[in-house]
């Protein structure tokens, strides 16, 4: 999405934006002001939105085996070359732990204060949340089983 900033015009291209009190919320990469402007027409609202929005939930990223990291909620300093290192490894994990039980359906690591959880969508493609609760809240939890019925967009087609 490219936005241009209130205070000094500058253009913003932004793959993640925040919603707040019906409004899109962004720091300028070139001056630094914090904007918050109201949604252009035909705006849509990702389903992980509601999901970053959660008080428990620090960042979320979608991770393709092929593809990367798609859909990023994360903090910003974070590099992708990071989070593209986490969701190989997680990814990894994961399958190999599906050899020996078949029947998991998401995969959590707990360290320190930090939760940080694997949610699949397809055998190479998933959601990794890092909370600060353990478990996850109702209203998190409620939000994963709603994303797993609406999907996630990837290449043009929703992954369910």
């Amino acid at each position: 999405m490219i936005l241009f900033c209130e205070d000094c015009s500058g253009r913003n291209d932004l793959a993640y934006s925040r919603l707040e009190n019906g409004r899109i919320v962004f720091r300028c990469s070139l001056c630094g002001y914090l904007n918050r402007i109201i949604p252009p027409s035909g705006f849509h609202k990702s389903p992980l939105d509601d999901l970053a929005a959660e008080p428990d939930i620090i960042g979320i990223f979608s991770y393709h085996v092929k593809k990367g990291v798609r859909h990023n909620r994360m903090p910003e300093g974070l590099r992708t070359e990071d989070l593209m290192r986490l969701g190989k490894r997680m990814i990894s994990s994961y399958k190999l732990a599906l050899v020996q039980f078949p029947d998991i359906d998401r995969m959590t690591l707990v360290m320190e204060n930090k939760n940080l959880v694997l949610h699949p969508f397809e055998p190479d493609y998933c959601l990794i949340l890092i909370c600060q609760s353990f478990p996850l809240s109702k209203q998190i939890e409620s939000h994963l089983d709603n994303l797993g019925m609406g999907g996630l967009e990837l290449d043009g087609r929703y992954i369910f």
